[in-house]
């Protein structure tokens, strides 16, 4: 081996910085091998060289694991702020319960609770989800909420519901008054109608009432006509009664 694999107390330099930073003390180094082929073979290394490696190489896991999850966070927030500035709509809490789940994990970033977005991006919690599925058991054993934490966030989750049912009560608030107004509308309408159809049988009303008007006076004057008739045939009849009863009266009128 060469010096400046060493340090000047024989030890390696290597090892120990591991264990500093990975451990965070100063415990002593196992010894190295101390001939050749226990360096080659591997010889009595488990208390030494070997859990070392060992150690290194769950700390490389967990190194990669923590850097998948800064990559999948850097990518999850890179997608929200271009939504935001996209979508006016995005996130509003009034429209909680149509929410995707990227717009879950906004929420929980602007309540301080972003440490669980991965937790419920994971298991894609939207909208919908999160207000009408989740309860207090769910929210600590699969989603991962620290009792701490809890309250808080079904205090949030309140104040979303709130907001939705808001927006909820004004939609049928102006339903209920569409609707009203429609059949005011209609009844209106109905009622121009029969007016409509008022006037046209008075004007009916008033013609028929014209033609009985002048039935009724050609009735009287036939009525009339027909009495004179009358009268004039009586008397004629009087007069040829009265002739022939005395004809030499009749004789002398004539003359």
């Amino acid at each position: 081996m060469t010096s400046s694999a060493y340090t000047n107390n024989g030890r390696s330099a290597s090892p120990n910085l591991y264990n500093t930073l990975s451990n965070g003390s100063n415990k002593s180094q196992s010894p190295l091998p101390q001939n050749k082929s226990q360096y080659e073979t591997g010889g009595t290394m488990t208390n030494g060289w070997g859990s070392s490696n060992e150690e290194m190489s769950d700390a490389m896991k967990m190194v990669d694991s923590m850097q998948s999850r800064t990559t999948e966070s850097s990518k999850v927030l890179s997608e929200m702020e271009e939504r935001i500035l996209k979508d006016s709509s995005f996130g509003r809490h009034e429209n909680a319960d149509k929410w995707s789940t990227l717009e879950v994990c906004h929420w929980l970033n602007s309540i301080y609770l972003n440490k669980y977005a991965n937790n419920f991006s994971s298991l894609s919690i939207d909208g919908s989800i999160l207000l009408n599925d989740l309860d207090e058991n769910m929210l600590t054993t699969e989603l991962g909420i620290k009792k701490i934490h809890l309250k808080k966030c079904l205090r949030e989750i309140s104040k979303l519901k709130e907001a939705v049912q808001s927006v909820q009560d004004t939609q049928n608030m102006f339903i209920d008054l569409i609707e009203k107004r429609g059949t005011e509308m209609n009844k209106n309408g109905r009622i121009e109608e029969l007016e409509r159809q008022v006037a046209s049988l008075e004007q009916i009303n008033s013609k028929l009432k014209g033609n009985l008007q002048i039935l009724s006076q050609w009735t009287k004057q036939n009525q009339t006509s027909s009495q004179a008739a009358q009268d004039s045939n009586s008397q004629n009849s009087s007069k040829v009664d009265d002739a022939l009863q005395n004809p030499s009266q009749a004789n002398e009128n004539d003359s």
